[in-house]
């Protein structure tokens, strides 16, 4: 296999080969490194830990396999919910004057059993200041829903 190194060259800055040979055997190493180190390891346990072992590296007293770590997998799906870094902040204003303030619209109005839909469609009347959400069978009391920027967050 043939590998160019004119590019180094020019990076170094340096004058070396522009081509070098190898062969099958001396590319063999280069390979085997590139594989995880775990290969040929096996997970272990005692009952109370696990971690992982060379398959011949087995101490007394403990068996292969892992042990079940995530026993309440709906406590883990409900914690990256309430979790989201990535949520947004909001100010939600009602007809009575009210304000609440909330992280996730769409968690904040699963809760209040409201429409996900409507409450977007009033975020977004709110943001690009058309009427008021105003309709004679609305189904909420939500006049108004602003989304609040660190900027706004700061100066108060």
């Amino acid at each position: 296999m043939d590998l160019n190194c004119e590019g180094l060259n020019h990076i170094f800055e340096c004058e070396g080969p522009s081509v070098i040979t190898l062969t099958k055997q001396e590319l063999t190493p280069v390979y085997d490194a590139r594989v995880s180190f775990v290969r040929g390891s096996v997970w272990i346990n005692n009952g109370t830990d696990h971690r992982m072992v060379f398959e011949d590296a087995i101490p007394d007293g403990w068996v292969k396999g892992r042990l079940n770590v995530h026993e309440n997998k709906e406590q883990f799906r409900q914690q990256g919910l309430n979790n989201n870094s990535n949520a947004k902040h909001y100010r939600i204003v009602f007809i009575d004057g009210s304000e609440v303030e909330c992280y996730q619209l769409s968690k904040w109005a699963r809760e209040n059993n409201i429409s996900y839909g409507i409450c977007k469609s009033i975020l977004r009347q709110t943001r690009y200041n058309k009427r008021k959400y105003i309709k004679k069978n609305a189904s909420t009391n939500i006049k108004s829903i602003h989304e609040v920027t660190t900027e706004l967050l700061t100066s108060n």
